[in-house]
């Protein structure tokens, strides 16, 4: 099993997948060969694929999106890492159940509070994800470079990827217009200050290197 799974992980960085997609499609694969008891994927079909899928929505209760996640992955394995065709899996298996979710949005009053109780880096954090619409992820990645004080706004970088995202448009206008100058500049010293402990330490290590020569 760990041979293909290396097989997996080669095909998926070669095309340039995410580190989170690779987890995420490497954690359904083994589910699926350990729910087959530790079957090889080429001796199932889609008779096997729409059982457990059916499992994930029956016994586990995942949600459809959950479940439509793990299909995917299962049918990635088999046409692009095995170069197997499945069926059509259409009515093969018991879809998961649709949920209806209302989203939950604060008020400019409740996001204040919240925000007055947070200090230093997650007060920047916070602020960046409410007034510049970034997902957590995109904030984590933030680096100088994505930094506009011309524009006074967060560029579309490798880093933040504000573009490729669900609505784009909105999320780009929306980082233009509510980016706040004062979060922007604390954000700069913040990433400074860890970009000079980095470097001495990476100094430090060098001359203890040196000194062990």
């Amino acid at each position: 099993m760990s041979a293909l799974l290396n097989q997996v992980r080669d095909i998926m960085r070669t095309r340039r997948y995410s580190l989170q997609t690779e987890k995420t499609y490497i954690y359904w694969m083994k589910k699926y060969i350990f729910f087959h008891d530790v079957r090889h994927p080429k001796e199932m079909g889609a008779t096997e694929v729409g059982a457990f899928l059916t499992h994930l929505a029956v016994n586990e209760n995942v949600a459809a999106t959950t479940q439509n996640q793990a299909m995917f992955a299962l049918l990635f394995l088999y046409k692009e890492v095995l170069g197997i065709e499945l069926e059509r899996l259409g009515g093969k298996f018991t879809s998961a159940k649709q949920t209806t979710r209302v989203p939950v949005v604060l008020t400019r009053e409740e996001v204040a509070a919240v925000l007055s109780h947070l200090s230093g880096v997650n007060w920047i954090m916070a602020n960046l994800l409410y007034g510049a619409g970034l997902r957590l992820k995109e904030c984590l990645r933030l680096r100088v470079k994505d930094l506009d004080f011309g524009y006074k706004q967060i560029r579309q970088t490798s880093s933040v990827r504000i573009r490729f995202a669900k609505s784009c448009q909105n999320r780009a206008k929306q980082s233009r217009r509510r980016a706040n100058t004062r979060v922007v500049i604390l954000c700069v010293i913040h990433l400074r200050r860890i970009f000079c402990k980095t470097a001495r330490t990476s100094a430090r290590f060098r001359i203890c290197s040196d000194t062990r020569n």
